[in-house]
């Protein structure tokens, strides 16, 4: 028997069927969006007088540029 009859599905044609998208091509995609947020978020800080600052911690300033500085780092590489 027919197993389409079975579910109650109805076969779709092999033209129609959405292509199958590989779980490495999933990451890629999420990881890409994720640097495209994070360079919006750059460009963001960069319209700020102050810059980043984290006043609630001894040594703030400096931690906030290390931060700012690692999120530069991260957008430039290459996504692979």
């Amino acid at each position: 028997m027919n197993r389409s009859k079975q579910t109650g599905r109805k076969m779709v044609s092999q033209s129609v069927q959405r292509p199958v998208i590989t779980r490495s091509a999933k990451e890629k995609r999420r990881r890409q969006a994720d640097v495209e947020k994070l360079r919006r978020w750059l460009a963001w800080v960069d319209t700020w007088k102050t810059g980043v600052t984290f006043p609630g911690l001894k040594d703030g300033d400096r931690k906030a540029e290390e931060f700012v500085m690692s999120v530069q780092k991260l957008v430039a590489k290459p996504i692979q």
